[in-house]
């Protein structure tokens, strides 16, 4: 039944073209996405693990796979698991909408760039918000509907509910083991030698991933919470007000003014604005030394200066 009111809705609200989506349940369900996706790993940085996947089958998402591990546990278990569906959808339409728009990017046929890096970042972080608010929305419309009930029945379903501090209190730990002084000292790390460039540069760029998901996540649950934004509690931590929000802010504050689902007519200018907010990513690394161009080969040079600090 819920699969078949979401069908519609991507349909009908967001306009987005049919899809064919096969969800698996998997008892292993790190195993099965490695299966599926050449280099992936279940951790995610500041502990935790996937908790489901939206794979396409198909490149403009036409058909695509939602691995999820199967449900298992109390009342409350079970709600993570619907949410979990629930965001996972969300990455279907999005995935469906950005493919059928012309704003998905083509399939690499030489050295990325930084900024084409940082575009997708971008977008990636924004789904992850834009997932998170739609499962937030759907869970209070099933529980409103009687068909979704609470472990606490004074209490709405909500991100809130499930979530509770978890955000904060991995974006605290991120910020002083990962960002700073972290990404400075690695910068220093290769600058000194003690690491090669490459592996400097694909490490902090897989960071950079991670942390602004995580902060993807971390401010769809204040918007639902009916707070500010998540790094207005770090302002004095020099990793959010140096690094992350300069790079941050742009894009959560076009999420904060855009539907948190365009339709169809209006995804591509949105999501070219969004991808070109990537730039702020780029500023982020050359803030830590980083920079790169593309050779007469097309491959990529990454070069280091000293960190700003």
């Amino acid at each position: 039944m819920i699969h078949a009111a979401l069908a519609s809705a991507a349909a009908d609200v967001w306009e987005a073209p049919p899809f064919e989506l096969t969800i698996v349940l998997s008892g292993d369900l790190a195993a099965s996405i490695a299966d599926r996706e050449v280099g992936f790993t279940p951790e995610r940085l500041g502990g935790g693990t996937v908790g489901g996947k939206t794979i396409p089958v198909q490149r403009d998402y036409s058909v695509v796979e939602m691995l999820v591990g199967a449900p298992t546990g109390d009342d409350f278990d079970q709600l993570e698991w619907i949410h979990t569906v629930l965001h996972e959808y969300g990455h279907v339409i999005l995935g469906r909408l950005r493919a059928a728009a012309g704003t998905r990017p083509s399939y690499p046929t030489r050295d990325q760039t930084l900024p084409e890096m940082a575009a997708i970042w971008a977008f990636e972080a924004a789904d992850e918000y834009r997932c998170e608010l739609l499962s937030d929305h759907l869970m209070k419309g099933l529980q409103q509907a009687g068909v979704l009930s609470s472990p606490d029945p004074s209490a709405t379903i909500s991100l809130e509910l499930l979530v509770q501090d978890r955000y904060c209190s991995t974006l605290t730990h991120l910020l002083d083991s990962v960002v700073h002084p972290g990404w400075p000292d690695l910068a220093d790390s290769c600058l000194d030698g003690n690491i090669d460039i490459v592996t400097m540069f694909n490490q902090l760029v897989a960071e950079t991933g991670h942390l602004l998901k995580m902060l993807g996540y971390a401010d769809a649950l204040e918007r639902t919470a009916g707070r500010g934004r998540i790094l207005d509690h770090f302002l004095e931590h020099l990793g959010a007000s140096l690094y992350l929000a300069p790079a941050w802010d742009p894009i959560v504050e076009l999420l904060e003014s855009t539907p948190f689902i365009p339709t169809l007519s209006e995804f591509a200018d949105v999501d070219t604005r969004l991808q070109s907010l990537g730039q702020g990513i780029v500023r982020m690394w050359e803030t830590l030394g980083i920079t790169g161009y593309l050779t007469a080969g097309n491959r990529l040079a990454v070069e280091v200066e000293p960190p700003l600090r």
